[in-house]
């Protein structure tokens, strides 16, 4: 999103093990980006315009991670986060799911404290705003108006107080179960979309809004039952995880509107944005700017060491996609294949990579093709002494 590069070009990435990489929280965790990789607020900073990050996760958002370069004001301060829950505070969530479990700063909240970080900035001088919501997950109950969807269910008590959430491959949940976890989910966006409208309505009372670029999108979705999986981290690639919106206001009050209906990836974001600036695209940009995307649509994901070592074996492969037309290979370490067409099947319930041998040995080609010009030749060979 903020280098315009996949995650084997951009370098950043989870250690391969607990001796590896730099000390974060008293743990040895990631490679964070390195100085060199060049970021959308390095590129907005140097064309004068004042960057400012505001960000609800603060874990995996840490400054120490590489993710304040380019930025003036990093704001990346911690909640409340106590590991483990005094006895106290597990009694005082029988009555109150949902206390001590929201440690991070609301949409409403971030968006209050961007807003007024640009208000200090100097008129006329532009500025560019990084801010990262933590709302929707599914497994918070949203506070109300917001849990109204999920406390109309049966049993909507019991079920806010038993903690669904499991990192457990499969997952078993009841019909009940899964209900509750798509009314909080679907609360939570609420609750984000109105964050979203005081932001909107921030900026437009600012005289702000018609001259901005503003782009609304995601890291990742969540599987939520679908797969017998809930949850992001570390799960397959399928569609809940991978399809998500993304959203682009032009400046101006004549700005196109419209649907682009070809895939598009979050490495488009940095381009599009310099497109709209009449800015040059810098050296290793593998995205290209919206509406015209042209390069291959793939996705990957590292493995996380710290899945693996907690949540066992199940996590402890690399996975790869890419896209054609409507089909879509899902290739991991561990030597998978499932292959799927999503006209004809968009929840990927038949995987038709025995039937379609072929396919899969085309798109693999093009898989492996795409994966091996992700790291710069000069990256690739060793260096001279």
């Amino acid at each position: 999103m903020l280098t315009g590069m996949y995650p084997s070009r951009h370098g950043a990435h989870y250690a391969g093990s607990w001796q590896s990489g730099p000390e974060i929280y008293g743990r040895k965790r990631v490679f964070p980006l390195a100085e060199d990789r060049v970021t959308m607020a390095e590129l907005l900073r140097d064309r004068g315009y004042r960057t400012g990050a505001f960000v609800a996760n603060f874990a995996n958002l840490y400054r120490g991670f590489g993710m304040a370069q380019g930025f003036d004001h990093y704001d990346d301060a911690p909640g409340v986060m106590l590991k483990p829950f005094p006895h106290t505070v597990r009694f005082a969530q029988r009555f109150d799911p949902t206390f001590l479990k929201r440690p991070f700063r609301s949409a409403s909240e971030i968006g209050a404290m961007a807003l007024g970080w640009a208000d200090r900035e100097a008129a006329g001088r532009p500025v560019f705003l990084f801010l990262n919501l933590l709302e929707p997950h599914h497994w918070m109950l949203p506070p109300a108006p917001y849990d109204r969807w999920a406390r109309a269910l049966p049993d909507a008590g019991r079920l806010a107080r038993k903690g669904i959430f499991t990192h457990a491959i499969p997952t078993r949940i009841t019909e009940a179960e899964q209900n509750f976890v798509i009314a909080t989910y679907d609360g939570q966006i609420a609750l984000m979309d109105a964050g979203l409208g005081e932001l909107v309505a921030g900026l437009k009372a600012r005289g702000r809004y018609e001259n901005a670029l503003i782009v609304v999108t995601a890291d990742h979705g969540e599987l939520l039952g679908e797969h017998e999986q809930l949850g992001h981290g570390g799960r397959m690639m399928y569609e809940g995880l991978l399809h998500i919106p993304l959203v682009v206001k032009l400046p101006g009050r004549d700005h196109l509107r419209g649907e682009i209906g070809d895939p598009v990836q979050l490495v488009d974001i940095l381009p599009t944005v310099l497109a709209a600036l009449g800015a040059p695209v810098p050296p290793g940009v593998q995205g290209d700017a919206l509406p015209h995307v042209k390069h291959e649509i793939v996705a990957e994901e590292h493995i996380n060491p710290e899945f693996v070592n907690h949540y066992g074996d199940v996590y402890d492969r690399a996975i790869r996609v890419i896209y054609d037309g409507s089909y879509k290979l899902i290739a991991t370490s561990k030597g998978e294949r499932m292959l799927f067409d999503l006209e004809h099947d968009p929840g990927e319930a038949r995987n038709l990579s025995a039937d379609e041998p072929g396919r899969v040995a085309e798109l693999e080609r093009r898989l492996e093709a795409t994966m091996s010009t992700m790291v710069t030749r000069a990256e690739a060979e060793p260096q001279a002494n």
